[in-house]
């Protein structure tokens, strides 16, 4: 990049050849003396000139760095804007963005080659703070020229995930080494090696190291199957919200309490050394096998789904295999009777499921502010449909309940 004249200096530039001009046309000592400050100006701008080693004397890029890329909700982040070039002002200017508070609140600050601009993000999610207009200018604002600078992506976690669960790993299953539970098995880590019976692999039989003899013997190894897995089950088609922006009410979605949901159980299971499996009955999570949730899971599920987001409800995706025991968690509005059929399924094939209802408290309470007088005409219908349709929950809700399965809203990384 190559700086330009400013109008200040291309001002200052004409001013003082005209002043000089006069002076030498007229004899006007008057009007040399009036353009030596304007000259004075000019030499001091070419002396203070930011130069490199570029023989085109070409400004380098400014670069842009943030303190932290993934942060929890009400988590301070610093970005802060550089460049390596001598005497040169920053100006640096961010777009606002919803649940981003910004210092300074306009998203404007100058600086003497690096700037830093605080971020303070109020709900979770990823943020793409680019471009950011960054203006290089000399001290004396003699020349000056503007580029566009991406910093880095941040993501932002829900507060739930934070003390969720008490860590007693210090790594996360599968992802950096074998994890070895204390039940001997068909898995990863060699443990002994034992007389091969009935039901064991033959493929595990050690048949050059066996003598030839009626036993065989096989090896026996750590396997991670023991250990207990967690299935979370979300429902993210059938996004529910109030009036009031999402943003404003952090409990105003379903899908915001579905997030926070995921997000608090899979760092809680986690950090208790289980395995963690991810599904979504709809289409803005991708499942998360169990090999992968240990990675995934926290970080994967809470970000603001950009794709597919204006697609036509779509029909529900099932979770295939689930073996009998197994701890599920279904976070769902409970708006549809397949999703209930679904959780009827699971729990006649013996999970222990448990349904996470997601919808938020403002619609519930719909019902009885129709009546209000205070409630204006316009929102007054809304209410009163959607008190219908959370009376014809109620039922879905109890036929749930005497199947066996508890419904209970969440309430929080305390509440649950």
């Amino acid at each position: 990049m190559k700086l330009t004249a400013t109008p200040a200096h291309t001002r200052a530039l004409g001013g003082a050849l005209l002043l000089c001009l006069l002076a030498v046309a007229y004899g006007r000592l008057d009007a040399l003396i009036v353009a030596l400050p304007l000259i004075a100006y000019i030499a001091l701008a070419a002396a203070l000139r930011p130069r490199t080693a570029d023989a085109a004397h070409e400004t380098p890029p400014a670069v842009a760095h943030v303190s932290a890329q993934r942060v929890l909700e009400d988590d301070p982040v610093t970005v802060e804007v550089s460049t390596t070039a001598p005497h040169t002002l920053l100006s640096v200017g961010m777009p606002a963005q919803a649940a981003l508070r910004m210092t300074p609140r306009n998203g404007l600050i100058t600086g003497a080659g690096a700037t830093r601009l605080q971020l303070l993000p109020l709900s979770w999610g990823r943020y793409d703070m680019g471009p950011l207009v960054v203006q290089h200018a000399d001290i004396l604002g003699a020349r000056r020229v503007a580029e566009a600078v991406s910093p880095p992506t941040i993501s932002v976690s829900p507060g739930d995930a934070a003390g969720a669960g008490q860590r007693r790993l210090n790594r996360v299953l599968g992802i950096s080494g074998p994890h070895l539970s204390a039940t001997k098995g068909d898995g990863i880590d060699l443990a002994s090696v034992r007389a091969f019976r009935t039901g064991d692999r033959v493929n595990r039989v050690k048949l050059a190291r066996d003598p030839p003899a009626p036993a065989r013997s096989t090896s026996t190894r750590c396997s991670p199957s023991a250990t207990p897995m967690s299935c979370l089950i979300t429902d993210t088609d059938r996004d529910v919200h109030a009036l009031a922006s999402a943003f404003a009410d952090r409990t105003g979605s379903s899908l915001d309490l579905t997030v926070r949901a995921v997000a608090a159980l899979a760092s809680r299971y986690i950090g208790l050394g289980d395995r963690v499996r991810v599904h979504d009955f709809g289409s803005r999570i991708a499942s998360i096998r169990r090999h992968r949730a240990g990675a995934s899971a926290p970080h994967r599920g809470p970000a603001r789904s950009r794709g597919r987001m204006s697609d036509p409800i779509r029909r529900l995706t099932p979770l295939g295999h689930v073996r009998s025991g197994t701890l599920t968690f279904v976070m769902s509005p409970l708006l549809t009777d397949e999703v209930a059929a679904e959780i009827g399924r699971l729990r006649a094939a013996g999970a222990d499921v448990h349904v996470i209802d997601t919808m938020p408290a403002a619609i519930t309470g719909l019902a009885s502010r129709a009546a209000r007088d205070d409630v204006p005409a316009s929102h007054r219908s809304w209410a009163t449909a959607w008190g219908m349709r959370v009376a014809e929950r109620k039922v879905l809700i109890a036929q749930l309940i005497s199947q066996g399965v508890p419904v209970a809203p969440w309430q929080g990384g305390d509440g649950r």
